[in-house]
């Protein structure tokens, strides 16, 4: 919760540029290319520095993307190339190079990697504006206390604007769980995505309050409301400084009920907050992280091992759980990637989730796994056919190992992602075939409602749509019998009252953003578990969120329910 003023950002225009060059003026324009590579590096580095100076060197390599796109030879030598073949203008060939690699990531099902389009987009446009040879419009200019209004705010220039100080910001795209809205609940600004800009209340200068747990941005707000955002916040930032707000003695509701709190990341330099916050191993690893380096980096299976093997010696004695990347989505994706930019395209070959660069990840993982607790988490399962073929691959990939008399895990335990309607339905199949399951509610939960991830209010109040709560119910049940244990790593995991009927539900194995352990303990340890069973019991029976909301209001009148994002 955070109280400022409005700031409206306007996306910059695109600077008009000539799309063809002569001849003569060729040379010339590589040189402009070359030098505004050196200015956007420049620019990425201090956003980075300023980054590790004022929320940590974990935060700051979240730009490190960006500058590997801008340091991959087989990007920037692909745009050169095209100045010089088509006598292309530095711009139109920036664009002629990434525009494929944009329209790659947006046709991706993963919706991960489609994610990452942004980061793309962003470091084109960059490029393009250095290109122009003119300085971005109002940067310098936004106030301290701002509370930022964008259609998007690519994570480089919400890295760079969290630096200045401001409040909050609210987007019209995205949603709850697009890289930007994690980003922001990891650096702890308050933030609505899929706001509707177009309102007439929303004007630069007016006073207003964001409650990111309500969803409601509040223009005009009376004192006693902004005295509450502010104290509110200043209590939130005291948390976050405060060492003994992690805890590692483990996580029991007031009536005994034990609770494992694990954490979610995205990139490997995020464990180091871990302990701090006293999680209990890792619960999910987003391997697109490693799988999005520069060609080079990325096919370095020494390097890839050294990252995950320093995470597993890291959370020792807890496990380290890695969510495999989807082979068809992530093949597709270096392969545009690959054509592109002018390198030979990498071909499938043999099982489809025995392709190049899934057999090459479970190389790794066997590899990091000799260093501790490690398991494998199979992504968009739909059949018992996907996690037969990935055990069969991973025996022999083991096997291959032991051939080359290198060192490996003993054994690897194998999970499976429910996130989909085909999974819940197949659970009990599946149980016979994996260790562990892991709940997806950030795909789960759309699939059920029929809506796209990216939908606005995808993730808002939907968690208590009594569809949602029977689908969870079924496969946790569908687990319990199989005596499969069942885990949830979606972003619900990291709110108050979806976690509080998660846990009525059964539920006792959570992972979620490393930030939210603290509270969600605080939350849990005060919470009676049996009060929880009985309100997820009723709201089995209800027939809409509403009649959900109520009972929930009713049993925790303490904890806000998260609402859809309005003026």
């Amino acid at each position: 919760m955070a109280a400022g003023r409005l700031y409206r950002i306007e996306p910059a225009p695109s600077p008009p540029e000539e799309n063809r060059v002569p001849p003569a003026r060729i040379g010339h324009e590589c040189e402009r290319f070359r030098r505004a590579l050196r200015l956007v590096r420049q620019q990425l580095r201090r956003i980075r520095q300023r980054l590790d100076l004022g929320a940590g060197r974990e935060r700051a390599r979240l730009i490190d993307a960006q500058l590997l796109m801008l340091g991959d030879r087989y990007f920037t030598a692909g745009v050169e190339r095209v100045i010089r073949t088509q006598s292309a203008s530095a711009s139109c060939a920036v664009r002629l190079t990434s525009d494929p690699i944009l329209r790659a990531t947006l046709a991706i099902e993963d919706a991960y990697l489609r994610d990452r389009s942004r980061e793309i987009q962003d470091v084109a446009q960059r490029l393009i504006l250095a290109l122009s040879e003119k300085r971005s419009r109002g940067q310098r200019e936004i106030p301290a206390d701002a509370i930022l209004l964008a259609e998007d705010l690519p994570i480089s220039v919400l890295a760079e604007w969290a630096t200045r100080g401001i409040r909050a910001f609210a987007t019209g795209s995205g949603g709850w769980t697009s890289h930007t809205s994690i980003l922001a609940r990891s650096l702890a600004i308050p933030a609505l995505a899929g706001l509707d800009l177009g309102h007439r209340s929303l004007q630069t200068g007016a006073p207003a309050v964001l409650d990111g747990d309500r969803g409601v941005l509040q223009i005009h707000p009376p004192t006693r409301v902004v005295l509450r955002a502010a104290q509110g916040r200043a209590r939130e930032l005291k948390g976050e400084r405060d060492p003994s707000s992690g805890s590692s003695a483990g996580c029991v509701t007031r009536d005994g009920r034990a609770i494992t709190l694990r954490a979610n990341l995205s990139a490997p330099m995020e464990a180091r907050d871990l302990r701090r916050v006293g999680a209990e191993g890792i619960g999910l690893v987003r391997s697109e992280y490693l799988a999005l380096l520069s060609p080079r980096r990325r096919l370095d299976e020494e390097a890839q091992v050294d990252v995950y093997g320093k995470l597993v010696r890291q959370v020792r004695p807890f496990s380290v759980t890695v969510r495999l990347y989807d082979p068809p989505s992530i093949q597709r994706l270096l392969a545009i990637e690959s054509t592109a930019c002018g390198a030979p395209e990498v071909q499938p070959e043999g099982l489809a989730t025995a392709e190049p660069a899934c057999w090459f990840q479970l190389r790794v993982l066997l590899r990091a796994g000799a260093f501790g607790s490690l398991r494998v988490l199979v992504p968009k399962v739909t059949s018992v056919k996907q996690i037969r073929e990935v055990r069969a691959a991973l025996e022999r990939v083991a096997e291959e190992l032991d051939g080359e008399r290198i060192a490996r895990a003993s054994s690897v335990k194998l999970g499976s992602m429910i996130e989909t309607i085909d999974a819940v339905a197949a659970v009990g199949r599946l149980a016979r075939e994996v260790d562990f399951f892991s709940l997806g509610t950030n795909d789960l939960i759309p699939e059920v409602l029929g809506q796209a991830r990216e939908h606005p209010v995808a993730q808002h109040r939907s968690m208590f749509h009594p569809g949602v709560l029977r689908t969870i119910s079924r496969a946790i049940h569908a687990a319990r019998r199989g005596n499969i244990p069942l885990e949830t790593c979606g972003e619900a995991a990291g709110q108050v009252p979806d976690v509080l009927m998660m846990v009525g539900l059964g539920l006792s194995s959570l992972s979620m953003t490393p930030r939210a352990i603290p509270r969600i303990r605080a939350v849990l340890q005060s919470t009676d578990w049996a009060t929880a069973r009985r309100v997820a019991e009723r709201a089995l029976q209800c027939r809409t969120i509403r009649q959900v909301e109520e009972l929930v209001r009713e049993a925790w009148p303490d904890h806000p329910l998260r609402a859809a994002p309005c003026p």
